[in-house]
């Protein structure tokens, strides 16, 4: 009885299809995740100066994506096209001893400097944390996969590549509440050129905010108007409104948010920054 030659072969032609595919929609969806997450820090960070929590605002998932892939600036691409030409070169069979002992090098010597700067960070050194993490989740995976043969080495590599991915997503974090600060406090040294604030009140406003001024207008449906406050944003029909104070006092927390909705007693202008009275 002879043997069916597609046999043996089929699972081997099944597998090379579906391990590229499976690979892809895990790399989509681990991906959308770490820019929805990203663009949660940054938005938090974001606020954070100004006493608001992220989530009170009610924002959508891909609204934090959107904010996350606003993070991706153009020095990030070299590094990215680099990471798949390094697995690249690492698969060649050019030489296995010597591609061995450089994948051992730079993985050791990754490592060895990641816990050296580790170290001098916990002494009370000034070290950046990221550099840090990126060292250690770069180079204990190389370092660790030379001994994939090994029983326990296998187990030692999938741990190593647990904590490269932890590393890579507190680096990103990191990174994320970095440019939330640096976008927060450079808001803030503008605002007395952002969007200016007029609200029409029907009756008083307990409007206790530096720089806010009351106007009684003689006539018309609305009784007062205030003004001295500048936009921070706009979610559907409410206002977060900020006084135009300089980012030390912000930091010092002397700032408040005004929260209004528009309404039938309440009516908001918003005027250029630049104009005056």
């Amino acid at each position: 009885m002879s043997e069916n030659p597609s046999g043996p072969s089929a699972p081997a032609r099944t597998a090379a299809t579906i391990d590229p595919i499976a690979l892809s929609t895990f790399l989509l969806t681990s991906s959308a995740t770490v820019i929805i997450y990203v663009g949660w820090v940054y938005t938090d960070s974001y606020l954070e100066l100004f006493q608001l929590d992220a989530s009170a605002i009610g924002y959508r998932l891909d609204e934090y994506a959107l904010r996350g892939l606003n993070l991706f600036r153009p020095e990030v691409l070299p590094w990215l096209v680099v990471l798949p030409l390094v697995v690249l070169a690492a698969g060649l069979r050019c030489d296995v001893a010597l591609r061995r002992r450089l994948l051992g090098g730079a993985g050791s010597g990754a490592t060895a400097l990641g816990l050296l700067l580790a170290a001098v960070a916990l002494a009370g050194g000034s070290v950046n944390t990221i550099l840090i993490l990126l060292l250690i989740a770069g180079g204990l995976p190389l370092l660790v996969a030379l001994f994939r043969e090994r029983p326990l080495g296998r187990v030692a590599f999938i741990m190593a590549a647990g904590v490269a991915i932890l590393c890579l997503l507190w680096s990103a974090a990191l990174f994320a509440q970095l440019r939330g600060a640096e976008a927060a406090r450079a808001f803030a040294e503008s605002l007395p050129r952002r969007t200016q604030v007029s609200i029409f009140a029907k009756d008083q406003l307990a409007l206790n905010a530096v720089g806010v001024t009351r106007t009684d207008l003689p006539k018309g449906m609305y009784r007062y108007r205030y003004d001295g406050l500048r936009l921070l944003l706009s979610r559907e029909s409410r206002h977060y409104l900020v006084p135009a104070m300089t980012y030390e006092q912000w930091r010092r927390g002397l700032g408040r948010v005004v929260l209004l909705s528009e309404s039938e007693s309440v009516r908001i202008e918003l005027l250029p920054g630049v104009r005056s009275g």
